[in-house]
C-alpha cells in the first residue's frame, strides 16, 4: 500500500522548485543538465544582442521598435521630417535593424561623388555682364 519512503525528496523538490525534471539526478556526467541550462539562458529575453554592441545603439533602436509601435508618433516623425509616412516608416525600419549608420555613410558618399562645378566649365569674365 503505502510506501516508507517519501515520494519526493527534498533534492527532487528544491529541483521541481528551480524549473528542472525532479527525476533527472544532477550527478549524471553526460553534461545533459548543463546543455539544457545553456540552451534555456539562449531563450531568455533581451539574449539576442551582443555585448560589445554600444549602449547608444541599444537605446536607439529601442526608440525606434517604441515609435514604429505608435501610428500617431511615426505621423509625427514625419511630419517634422517633412517626409511622407512609408519613407518615415522604412527609415525607423532601418534604424531598428541598426542599418542607420550603413545608410548614413552611403548618403554622404553619393553627395560627395556628385556633380560638380569647376572652374573651368565657368564661363571667363566673371558672372556679370556689362551693357
Amino acid at each position: 500500500m503505502a510506501s516508507a519512503e517519501p515520494s519526493f525528496t527534498p533534492e527532487m523538490r528544491d529541483r521541481q522548485a528551480r524549473g528542472k525534471d525532479p527525476y533527472h539526478s544532477g550527478d549524471a556526467s553526460d553534461g545533459s543538465d548543463d546543455f539544457s541550462e545553456r540552451e534555456t539562458a539562449k531563450m531568455r529575453l533581451g539574449s539576442g544582442r551582443t555585448e560589445q554592441e554600444p549602449f547608444d545603439k541599444i537605446e536607439r533602436r529601442d526608440w525606434a521598435i517604441a515609435v514604429l509601435a505608435s501610428p500617431e508618433l511615426v505621423m509625427m516623425y514625419a511630419q517634422s521630417r517633412g517626409d511622407s509616412i512609408p519613407a518615415t516608416r522604412l527609415w525607423l525600419m532601418r534604424v531598428m535593424c541598426g542599418y542607420e549608420d550603413d545608410i548614413l555613410d552611403n548618403s554622404f558618399r553619393k553627395r560627395a561623388s556628385g556633380p560638380r562645378l569647376d572652374s573651368s566649365s565657368k564661363k571667363k569674365g566673371g558672372g556679370r555682364t556689362s551693357r
